[in-house]
C-alpha cells in the first residue's frame, strides 16, 4: 500500500464512502473535492496493514477551509482514514 496507488485509485473514481464517512461529511463541513485534495497534496501517517479485510491507512492533507463563510487564510490538516483494496473505501474524517 503506497500513497501514490491510493492517489491512482482517486484518479480513476474508485472510491467508496461509507455511512460513517458521509455523516462526518456532513457534520464537519467537508466537500469530497476536499477528500480529494487531501489524499492528492497528502502523505500516509498511519499504517494499518493487518487489519481486515484491507490494509488501513490515515492520509494527512491539508486543504482550504471555510468557517462561518468566511476562508481561512492557511490550508487546514485534513485526516483521510480509509482501507486499501482494489477500491479506496474512505471510513472517516477529522480536522486535525
Amino acid at each position: 500500500m503506497d500513497i501514490d496507488y491510493i492517489r491512482e485509485l482517486v484518479k480513476f473514481d474508485r472510491i467508496k464512502l461509507s455511512k460513517e464517512a458521509r455523516k462526518r461529511m456532513v457534520q464537519r463541513n467537508v466537500s469530497f473535492e476536499q477528500i480529494e485534495k487531501a489524499i492528492s497534496r497528502g502523505r500516509i501517517i498511519r499504517r494499518e496493514p493487518k487489519t481486515g479485510p484491507y490494509p488501513k491507512c490515515t492520509i494527512l492533507g491539508y486543504v482550504e477551509r471555510e468557517i462561518a463563510g468566511l476562508m481561512l487564510p492557511e490550508p487546514q490538516p485534513l485526516n483521510v482514514a480509509c482501507a486499501v483494496g482494489e477500491e479506496l473505501h474512505i471510513i472517516t474524517l477529522y480536522w486535525e
